[in-house]
């Protein structure tokens, strides 16, 4: 295990960007370190992003209204997240896009999604991975 202990310079700095890229300070050092030895990995970031666009698609398609789907119906970069480009697990890669997604559903550009629930109030998870169901309004 490595530790770093930055200067407060460096600190300020990797607050600042992480902050401005909505991710933790260690996912943005870890970018830079890759960057700089030539590590060909994909960030998290950049998979959400490509899967929110995907989704924002997906829900936007007339032919999709009323319709209930998992994200890895829905986005083709969720469903295909290998351990090869991330460098993690995709299960837990798809966990922390599946979490934010959640956040965002019913506002912004996914207001016309919703979380689909039980009739006990839980939530609905698909039978295949048991990922949590959402339906277009």
């Amino acid at each position: 295990m490595i530790q770093f202990y930055p200067t407060l310079a460096q600190q300020k700095m990797l607050e600042n960007q992480a902050k401005a890229e909505g991710k933790s300070q260690s996912e943005v050092l870890g970018e830079i370190v890759n960057s700089y030895y030539g590590l060909n990995s994909v960030s998290i970031s950049a998979l959400q992003t490509g899967a929110f666009l995907e989704l924002e698609k997906y829900a936007s398609n007339p032919l999709n209204a009323g319709k209930e789907f998992d994200l890895g119906t829905a986005s083709a970069t969720y469903a295909t997240i290998s351990m090869v480009e991330t460098g993690r697990k995709p299960a837990t890669v798809r966990a922390r896009i599946g979490r934010e997604f959640a956040k965002r559903a019913g506002s912004g550009k996914f207001k016309n999604i919703r979380q689909v629930l039980r009739p006990d109030g839980t939530p609905k998870k698909s039978v295949r991975n048991r990922a949590a169901i959402y339906k277009i309004i």
